[in-house]
């Protein structure tokens, strides 16, 4: 699995999840616990496909998060990236784990975030 997960923090490895996909400042990858790749959103492009089509071009199979809109999320399942919802880890090491034990279940639709952020997750 190649999963990538938004943060706040550049510290990457140690860093606390972003609550929404839409707002991290970095996206990071990782391949097999191993920090591949990360991705500051002011070095990117305006329009919100841009970190989308970098996690496409990097290959990654698996993104985790806590929250997403419905946009994003259609975005990526449309690129064959299967979202997982990071239940109750906030941090980055713990979810990557689960999700190496596949313990983390896959995004549904009715939770996705309608931008109210009056929304529910599991």
């Amino acid at each position: 699995m190649k999963i990538c997960i938004p943060t706040q923090s550049d510290t990457a490895a140690d860093a606390r999840i972003c609550p929404h996909f839409g707002k991290a400042q970095y996206h990071v990858i990782f391949e097999n616990r191993e920090l591949l790749a990360r991705h500051n959103r002011d070095d990117r492009p305006s329009g919100g496909c841009a970190p989308i089509d970098w996690m496409l071009e990097q290959g990654v199979t698996h993104v985790i998060c806590l929250g997403i809109g419905d946009g994003a999320y259609q975005r990526l399942q449309a690129g064959g990236v299967t979202v997982l919802h990071a239940g109750t880890h906030r941090w980055i090491q713990p979810a990557l784990q689960a999700a190496h034990h596949q313990e983390l279940e896959p995004f549904q639709p009715e939770n996705l975030c309608d931008h109210t952020h009056e929304h529910h997750h599991h």
